[in-house]
């Protein structure tokens, strides 16, 4: 979280405004704090919520929404193209959906060779439109790489569902690959992140020499919560396959974050693969 974030003085100045642009981490401290619901009623004048940087987690949207009385309008976008879809106004996404793509861009989602992927399927999830960068300064070899036959190469992963709603599924080079099957973070982590005494989690793959990698999670329990590894382990066994289910589960005080407030996966890798 970034240093000029205070829960409590940016409700106040949010008093005075119409619409907040947020990151996800704003959202999760304040629902920890009993003073959010007291303070609500003075948000009157906001119009609109919104969340960018990345999916809010969709296990804490119910309750947030219920306190804020609006919905929480997720989107995706990022800096060489700025917004690409968006919720739209007023629609709620318990589900944590990014939204559609906007008027006049175009989205794919395709496998490893470029080819386009059924609904509801995972892969990478290529962009085009008016909204995107030229090249990357001074960079011609990265500029290259970037972009296919005019469409850029976002680098994240996700799918889009029948009715044209993209679902997150994160970075490319976080997909964790056990024994030859792909595990997408985010999937783990929204089972993880509903367990009672989870604040929240952050799922890598750590090398391995005979899976290639194994699944580990990073925990940030709850104050007082009393979680062990088995405890974990058995409620992902409940909802996931096996092979999704963490090797290892590790607890933590917090996550690395950046300036974005984003969990610096990496950084994790370094510091529980060592």
């Amino acid at each position: 979280m970034g240093p000029t974030f205070h829960p409590r003085r940016t409700l106040q100045a949010l008093a005075e405004c119409t619409v907040l642009f947020a990151i996800p981490t704003f959202y999760y401290s304040w629902i920890g704090h009993d003073f959010f619901r007291e303070m609500v009623p003075t948000l009157s004048s906001v119009r609109l919520f919104t969340c960018g940087s990345a999916p809010i987690r969709p296990e804490v949207l119910p309750e947030l929404e219920e306190i804020l009385g609006k919905p929480i309008t997720n989107r995706y976008g990022m800096t060489e193209s700025h917004v690409n879809t968006s919720l739209p106004v007023g629609v709620s996404s318990q589900e944590g959906s990014c939204g559609k793509v906007l008027p006049g861009l175009e989205l794919r989602i395709v496998d490893d060779s470029g080819k386009d992927l059924p609904v509801d399927e995972v892969g990478q999830v290529w962009v085009k439109g008016p909204n995107l960068f030229r090249e990357y300064w001074r960079k011609p070899d990265a500029t290259e790489k970037a972009f296919e036959d005019g469409w850029f190469i976002t680098g994240d992963l996700g799918r889009v569902d029948a009715d044209g709603y993209m679902f997150h599924a994160g970075r490319c080079q976080e997909l964790v690959i056990t024994s030859g099957h792909n595990v997408y973070p985010p999937m783990v982590e929204k089972v993880i992140n509903a367990m009672e005494g989870v604040r929240e989690s952050a799922v890598i793959g750590l090398p391995h020499d005979r899976r290639g990698e194994i699944v580990a999670v990073a925990i940030v329990a709850e104050e007082g919560a009393e979680l062990t590894e088995a405890d974990v382990r058995g409620f992902c066994a409940e909802s996931l396959v096996d092979y999704c289910v963490p090797v290892q589960v590790h607890f933590v005080d917090e996550l690395p974050r950046n300036t974005m407030s984003k969990v610096l996966k990496r950084t994790l890798v370094e510091q529980l693969g060592g």
